[in-house]
C-alpha cells in the first residue's frame, strides 16, 4: 500500500494534514509550522504524532489483512 492511500484511509483532520505537510513536505521546522498555524509548537508535534500513529494503524491493519 502507498503513503497516500494509508494517509487518507487515515482520515486525519485538517490540522493534522497541515501540520504533516508543513514539516514533511515543505520541509519547515515545527517551530515555524506553529507560527504559521498559530499554535504552539508543542500542538504542531501532538498532531504530527497524532498522525503517524493514525497512519501506522491504518498500515497495521493492512499489513494484518
Amino acid at each position: 500500500m502507498d503513503l497516500a492511500r494509508l494517509i487518507e484511509e487515515a482520515r486525519l483532520n485538517r490540522r493534522q494534514m497541515q501540520a504533516m505537510q508543513l514539516v514533511f513536505v515543505r520541509d519547515w521546522t515545527q517551530k515555524d509550522a506553529a507560527h504559521w498555524m498559530n499554535i504552539s509548537q508543542q500542538a504542531v508535534s501532538n498532531h504530527i504524532r497524532t498522525a503517524i500513529q493514525r497512519i501506522a494503524q491504518v498500515n497495521e491493519r493492512e499489513e494484518a489483512a
